[in-house]
């Protein structure tokens, strides 16, 4: 009984993880049809490599062979400490990586040491390996900082589609093309962005409209 009474919020919530079933198809058919494309061959030794642990919400030294997804997004102005919160974009990215099966998540802000230079160096001189061997990279390619979070994911809004009802019968209105709204967006504008497109093999991209892969 419990289930029908759900909170609108807990019901979006639902709803939001509900919908990574097809990206839970999209990833194994990738999986399956582009081994020489994008599954991992070999695995590079990074260094000193953290990774943010979705079950105990602590940051933790990378397994071996770790299968870890990778977080794209844009800072802000005014990042939170990593010691405050969990800033909405990361918490939701943990709901869709824990969501498609895995447990380890890299977000260059709580996994980089940011108050220790030379690890800070060390870090971003390995962050091509860091996205090229990603299982898969997350891409906020929405709002103008990390309180945004990814739409349609805990409760995050995404724009709806307008509808007409007309003699009983309802019609939608198209979504815009995907490379549009990732090309309009501020995550598109950024240098360090570019590099971790260009170089992550699976790329699951949040706009405020849709989810594309």
């Amino acid at each position: 009984m419990g289930d029908w009474l759900m909170s609108p919020e807990n019901l979006s919530r639902e709803l939001g993880l509900y919908r990574m079933g097809l990206a839970l198809t999209w990833l194994a058919y990738c999986k399956e049809n582009h081994v020489r494309l994008c599954v991992r061959t070999t695995f590079f030794e990074l260094r000193e490599f953290h990774v943010f642990d979705c079950q105990t919400h602590e940051v933790v030294p990378a397994p071996e062979r770790c299968d870890c997804v990778a977080l794209s997004y844009i800072w802000g102005k005014e990042a939170t400490s990593p010691q405050q919160r969990l800033e909405k974009v990361v918490q939701d990215a943990v709901a869709v990586t824990q969501a498609l099966g895995f447990n380890y998540l890299w977000v260059d802000r709580i996994c980089i040491n940011q108050t220790d230079i030379e690890d800070n160096r060390h870090q971003i001189r390995q962050m091509d390996l860091i996205y090229s061997n990603s299982a898969l990279t997350i891409i906020a390619a929405v709002g103008s900082g990390p309180d945004y979070g990814l739409p349609g994911i805990n409760g995050t809004p995404r724009k709806q589609q307008r509808t007409v009802m007309f003699r009983n019968q309802s019609y939608l209105s198209t979504l815009p093309a995907g490379s549009y709204s990732i090309q309009q967006s501020k995550w598109n504008t950024r240098g360090w962005t570019y590099q971790e497109c260009v170089l992550a093999p699976r790329r699951l991209v949040f706009t405020k409209d849709q989810v594309l892969f």
